[in-house]
């Protein structure tokens, strides 16, 4: 064999090589990113997926390349589409596996709309906002009652494990006094994990005492202070690019 062709089969076969590694540090990397999101312990998914813990374990670390089969238990576990772990796998950069500053947003079927998630405690009233904002138009609105239901809503899991993982919401407008888990535990969650790390989060300030600092720290982009209303929900989401359109009859709640 020519010495040149010889040496271009290696090149080659140490391009895949690489290409091989490269995809298995970022799968891994998403694998456990969608894992931590959804509060999941690896005994947890290797049970929800079927596979063993040690494999589990071999993929998060990038020293496993997995299966296709293996790859949908995966993806039906951790309830996100074989579209959204790609599209995340997508968005790493570099052979570590670190996230890239590009973020998958949400498919274009639904661009053009404002999607903002209310997570408020019910003994905020939340609902007669939402009732007063005019949601056919040019915006969605999701209401979520307590910090548990909250990640089931954003990392597909629990009652919203058919939610298009990809599907993320634009804005989240987020009361820092939910029940059940703590909200700033949420805002770390959400910072975690690559496909949610840049929703931009409207904080509801209804206590003097919430951590506010830690709340900044996390990412919050603008406060409000309880009672809200509609100018203020509409203003406070204008500070970080969003456009809602409401009705007339507007309510403080």
């Amino acid at each position: 064999m020519d010495n040149r062709v010889s040496f271009q089969v290696i090149a080659t076969m140490r391009s895949e090589q690489t290409f091989t590694k490269t995809f298995q540090a970022r799968f891994g990397s998403v694998v456990r990113s969608q894992r931590l999101g959804a509060g999941l312990s690896q005994e947890e998914l290797a049970h929800r997926s079927g596979l063993h813990r040690t494999y589990v374990t071999d993929v998060e670390r990038g020293a496993r390349n997995p299966s296709l089969n293996s790859i949908k238990k995966l993806s039906d576990a951790l309830g996100v589409p074989l579209s959204g772990l790609f599209a995340l796998v997508e968005a790493q950069s570099g052979s570590d596996g670190s996230p890239d500053s590009t973020v998958v947003r949400a498919p274009a079927s639904r661009r053009g709309r404002v999607n903002v998630l209310v997570a408020a405690d019910r003994q905020v009233g939340i609902e007669p906002l939402l009732r007063s904002l005019n949601g056919d138009l040019l915006h969605t609105i999701h209401a979520v009652y307590d910090g548990s239901e909250t990640l089931d809503y954003i990392f597909c899991t629990g009652p919203y494990k058919k939610r298009d993982m990809m599907d993320t919401p634009d804005c989240v407008f987020l009361d820092l006094g939910l029940s059940k888990v703590n909200s700033l535990e949420i805002l770390s969650r959400m910072r975690g994990n690559p496909l949610t790390s840049s929703i931009p989060v409207v904080a509801l300030v209804t206590q003097p005492d919430q951590n506010l600092d830690k709340a900044r720290q996390l990412g919050v982009s603008e406060f409000i202070a309880a009672p809200v209303d509609i100018a203020k929900l509409t203003r406070a989401l204008s500070q970080v690019g969003l456009k809602l359109s409401v009705g007339s009859n507007s309510r403080e709640v």
